[in-house]
């Protein structure tokens, strides 16, 4: 074999070809795979259908754009405005004296407050267009000589106020249109040494609110806007001491509310707004030990059951002034009862069988101030009645006189 000698011009040259093929070689295997076209054409497709879906960029703002305004700073807190201080109205307690006397209502018959001045006999205060007293007008009412203080026109009482009314040396107060009281104000209010008290605007009443009532040592104690009572309530009420409770806007009372109001052991129960109720309230308010004298006036209806009920009461004065009608079977079921007064004064007449059953009843006093006819077998009835008196003040003198009434002791 002929080996080339390199270092002749000819094999030179061969060996720069070979050289210069190689490196064309290897820049050829180094340049990247173009893509298909189909394929190209798909992947742009997507690369614009995501460009379609996808939320705009934001632009980068100019250095001369105007920069976004700051949220706007909170609302300062509202300051609570204190209310004015209730300017005195009165220099002393003869103006305040004057102002009672020259109260219209003082002379006006029918106002419904007519017979409570005549029970103050000229001695009060009527405070009408008051409905605000300063500290120094309050402060006059403990210098008062007056029996009767009337603040009818208070709608509210604060504690301080009640405190002030508290030092009132009178015995009866009025505040008819009071509607709104906290407990703590009727606690401060439970400390006057009077006997009468009439808070007859308030329509409710709390378990709270009654307890400080329930404090007040008082006599008598009027709630005649109170409309509602449950048991709780009655409770609270039930342990007041005094003697004499009004709760004349009642207009329903379940057994268990009686129950817990025949608890109390005052003499006096006005419920004078039932208009009707069931034997098993009957029967709780029968079971009232300490009590003499039961008002309910307002009943319109009386059934033998609970005629029944409330003749097992203990009681010495039973009020139905409300009942229009009256059956016999429900007259010989309470004429059993051995109380002292029977007031029935809304019937206008009676059949001879009720007024049979009526006339064996034997008690002290049988009122029928109502009856305005009587047959004659309803008047021989009557005449041979058993109870020491009865009052027939709306019969004619004819029809009065034939029931024998001169008799009477």
């Amino acid at each position: 074999m002929r080996h080339l000698d390199s270092t002749s011009p000819r094999t030179q040259s061969f060996v720069a070809c070979a050289a210069g093929f190689a490196l064309l070689f290897a820049l050829s295997a180094c340049k990247p795979e173009q893509s298909a076209p189909p394929k190209a054409e798909k992947a742009t497709a997507v690369t614009q259908e995501t460009a379609a879906t996808a939320p705009p960029a934001e632009a980068d703002a100019p250095d001369s754009a105007v920069a976004p305004l700051p949220p706007p700073e909170p609302n300062p807190p509202e300051v609570a405005q204190e209310e004015a201080p209730v300017k005195a109205r009165f220099a002393n307690i003869q103006e305040m004296q004057q102002h009672s006397s020259a109260a219209p209502a003082i002379k006006d018959p029918n106002d419904p407050r007519a017979l409570r001045f005549a029970e103050c006999q000229e001695s009060m205060l009527l405070l009408d267009g008051v409905d605000a007293l300063s500290p120094e007008d309050l402060a006059l009412l403990a210098s008062s000589e007056a029996m009767c203080l009337f603040l009818d026109d208070y709608t509210t009482l604060d504690a301080n106020t009640a405190r002030a009314l508290a030092q009132f040396p009178g015995d009866r107060l009025y505040l008819g249109k009071l509607s709104e009281v906290s407990s703590d104000a009727l606690q401060e209010l439970a400390a006057w040494k009077g006997q009468w008290l009439y808070l007859d605007g308030l329509t409710a009443l709390d378990t709270d609110s009654a307890q400080a009532l329930a404090a007040w040592k008082g006599s008598v104690l009027s709630l005649n806007g109170l409309r509602q009572i449950d048991t709780s309530l009655a409770q609270s009420l039930a342990t007041w001491p005094g003697y004499d409770l009004s709760l004349n806007a009642l207009g329903t009372l379940n057994s268990a509310s009686a129950q817990a109001l025949a608890q109390w052991k005052g003499t006096l129960l006005h419920l004078e707004g039932l208009v009707a109720i069931d034997a098993g309230t009957a029967e709780a308010l029968a079971s009232w030990k300490e009590g003499l004298q039961l008002h309910l006036n307002g009943l319109r209806s009386l059934d033998a059951a609970c005629a029944a009920a409330f003749a097992k009461w203990l009681g010495t004065q039973l009020h139905f002034r409300g009942l229009s009608t009256l059956d016999a079977e429900t007259a010989t079921a309470l004429s059993p009862w051995e109380g002292l007064y029977l007031t029935l004064d809304g019937l206008s007449t009676l059949d001879a069988a009720t007024a049979a059953a009526l006339a064996t009843w034997k008690g002290q006093s049988l009122s029928l101030n109502g009856l305005r006819s009587l047959d004659q077998a309803s008047v021989d009835a009557l005449r041979l009645r058993q109870s020491k008196y009865l009052y027939v003040e709306g019969l004619d003198p004819t029809t009065a006189a034939a029931l024998n009434l001169d008799s009477q002791p």
